[in-house]
């Protein structure tokens, strides 16, 4: 029997163009957590602190502020903490400072990014969580990047890393055309019954380090240039540690409010989390003016 190859000509449509975005604008009440740590020459977490912040006309204002440290420097800090006042807002009035482990961080996050989809917010996001690790590895089913799970959501046993069944494992992509950053996502945790529902939006994950940079059309590297640009004050006397990471983290608060109200102004309806680059901003206005790439505007001519 002789078998032939035969040719087969198919129709294939040409892919749709990407459909609108619904405009993002600042809402009032918009919760977010910012997370902020020191770390020390080989960048091991020294102490980190957490500020749960609600978006208001007048900016952000922290609604919870919480400290984490190593467990061996738990009592000395809890002991610094104990003469300190939270900065938070709350509805009976000045709260303690609370201080706890690490652990407690990792969960923290998991809950307020994962499952209740706040923004999670830090100078250098990829950075802040990657000295949080407790155990990292490939990321599975991908090629390439790997996965994270925060300190708190599993254990070490017999000389291997188990994942909780509870909590989410956080993954890292590079970024396809070589930009500094990466896509950061969740994957779910085994038990089933803690799945995120079905049709709720993706976790979002905010670098102010990629706003601010992309605002203002270059590259910044340290908090304290964002914040000249951005006329925030950055702490630069010397302090004790405790104090240190307070301060840093009330100018990043107010940091992440003038970014926010900076891209609101030059990109209205351009969400932060889209922003990757200045031209994630020059794209948007484009695309606001009706400017196509000229491939795109030469083939809808043409279709008409």
């Amino acid at each position: 029997m002789e078998l032939r190859r035969r040719r087969v000509r198919a129709y294939v449509p040409a892919a749709s163009p990407p459909g609108p975005r619904d405009p993002w604008f600042l809402r009032p009440d918009e919760p977010a957590l910012l997370v902020h740590l020191l770390a020390d020459a080989v960048d091991r977490v020294v102490t980190a602190t957490t500020r749960e912040l609600v978006i208001t006309a007048a900016g952000p204002v922290t609604i919870n502020e919480r400290i984490f440290t190593p467990s061996d420097q738990l009592d000395a800090i809890r002991a610094q903490a104990g003469t300190v006042q939270s900065e938070a807002v709350g509805a009976l009035g000045v709260q303690a400072l609370r201080v706890d482990q690490l652990e407690a961080l990792g969960r923290l996050i998991c809950r307020r990014s994962y499952l209740q989809r706040w923004p999670l917010v830090a100078w250098n996001l990829e950075w802040t969580l990657g000295r949080l690790a407790a155990h990292s590895g490939p990321a599975h089913g991908r090629a390439d990047g790997f996965s994270v799970s925060l300190a708190g959501t599993g254990i070490h046993k017999d000389a291997r890393w188990a994942p909780s069944w509870h909590y989410p494992t956080l993954r890292m992509r590079p970024l396809a055309d070589g930009t500094s950053g990466a896509f950061l996502s969740w994957k779910h945790p085994q038990n089933a019954s803690a799945y995120t529902k079905r049709g709720e939006r993706a976790a979002d994950f905010l670098s102010l380090q990629r706003l601010s940079s992309a605002l203002i059309g270059g590259e910044l590297d340290e908090p304290e240039q964002a914040c000249r640009w951005f006329d925030v004050e950055w702490p630069t006397e010397p302090q004790e540690q405790l104090e240190r990471l307070r301060a840093e983290a009330r100018a990043l608060t107010h940091l992440y409010g003038q970014a926010l109200t900076a891209l609101g102004q030059t990109a209205p309806g351009l969400a932060p989390q889209q922003v990757y680059s200045f031209g994630s901003i020059a794209n948007h206005a484009l695309h606001a003016a009706g400017v196509l790439a000229p491939l795109r505007k030469a083939r809808d001519g043409a279709d008409r």
